[in-house]
């Protein structure tokens, strides 16, 4: 059984080692060195400033007393983290995550930058395409969005 709840201050280590361990297996390999440094060495900072409730908003996904995934997202339309634990995906947790941040923030649209490796997912959960692939410091991602009552038509 997966529960939602509000990510706090004394989730930050075991949501940094998820991260770690999910980026290192599904988004460094898709990436030049360039990127690979890039996201490195932009992860703990990243993660961190998840903590600042006065920027971001963020829900856990725990089954069995662990983090299994999470997400954050500033403003109440851009989705700035989504990360799921290999052996966690495919069970339904990265929409239960999406469908926290509608439920949570209230908007009409969610706009995010999806890494290359999760292009499928969000295509599967209802996003478009809003551009080409661009990167950032080598970090390879694809803009996209989703329209909030797209999700009931």
């Amino acid at each position: 059984m997966i529960e939602l709840y509000p990510v706090i201050a004394g989730d930050i280590p075991e949501i940094s080692l998820l991260v770690e361990q999910t980026s290192e297996l599904q988004v460094i390999p898709t990436l030049s060195s360039e990127g690979q440094l890039s996201m490195r060495s932009a992860r703990s900072a990243d993660i961190l400033s998840i903590a600042d409730a006065s920027k971001y908003r963020a829900v856990k996904a725990v089954s069995d007393d662990k983090i299994i995934g999470y997400v954050a997202w500033r403003d109440p339309y851009y989705i700035a983290q989504l990360y799921v634990l290999p052996e966690s995906q495919n069970r339904g947790v990265g929409g239960a995550l999406l469908d926290a941040v509608i439920a949570r923030s209230g908007c009409d649209r969610l706009h995010l930058r999806a890494s290359i490796n999760a292009i499928g997912f969000y295509e599967r959960c209802g996003f478009t395409h809003d551009g080409a692939e661009e990167s950032d410091k080598g970090i390879r991602y694809v803009p996209m969005s989703f329209r909030v009552d797209s999700k009931s038509a």
